[in-house]
């Protein structure tokens, strides 16, 4: 199996048990290569129209997240990114997921964090992030700590948009 046929967009619930698996640490030295996962999770969000995935989206049950590029969001590839410095203020903002197809929510999230993570070089990176890329971020480190964004609704709220989504599954649209 070559790596582009290896991974494919994970979608909610047939796939839950990926989407919601524990990941792993990356050494960027040995054992995975970094750069086929990576090129994959940027194919996949791009012929998806997405702005951010986490590799457990694409099946890999790792720390890495991609977002931005096409969007006018600075293309970033963050592996094992960590939150830090979260703001008190928060604001609602609607969210999608590329795993949860049609799929659209208003999520309660902090309007800025910091975040550090390693580089495909292995750099370490600190940045601030603001505003729509604090979004994408905090929503993508969900994925990789085993949560979806609909996990983040009220519990009502939550069991009114999920069943609305199955039924539309079970129907095929």
């Amino acid at each position: 199996m070559s790596g582009s046929d290896k991974y494919r967009l994970q979608i909610y619930p047939e796939d839950k048990e990926r989407l919601l698996a524990p990941c792993y640490t990356v050494d960027i030295f040995r054992g995975i290569n970094v750069s086929s996962l990576v090129g994959n999770m940027i194919a996949i969000m791009t012929q998806n129209n997405g702005i951010g995935i986490a590799a457990p989206q694409i099946g890999a049950s790792y720390r890495v997240i991609v977002m931005g590029g096409e969007c006018g969001i600075k293309r970033r590839v963050m592996i094992h990114p960590v939150l830090a410095d979260i703001s008190e203020e928060q604001s609602l903002g609607e969210e999608g997921c590329l795993s949860l197809p049609g799929v659209r929510a208003n999520i309660l999230r902090p309007d800025s964090c910091r975040v550090i993570y390693e580089n495909e070089g292995g750099d370490c990176i600190e940045e601030m992030m603001t505003g729509l890329e604090a979004r994408i971020v905090q929503h993508e480190v969900d994925h990789i700590n085993s949560t979806l964004f609909i996990d983040r609704l009220k519990p009502l709220a939550r069991k009114i948009v999920l069943d609305r989504y199955l039924r539309r599954r079970k129907r095929g649209e």
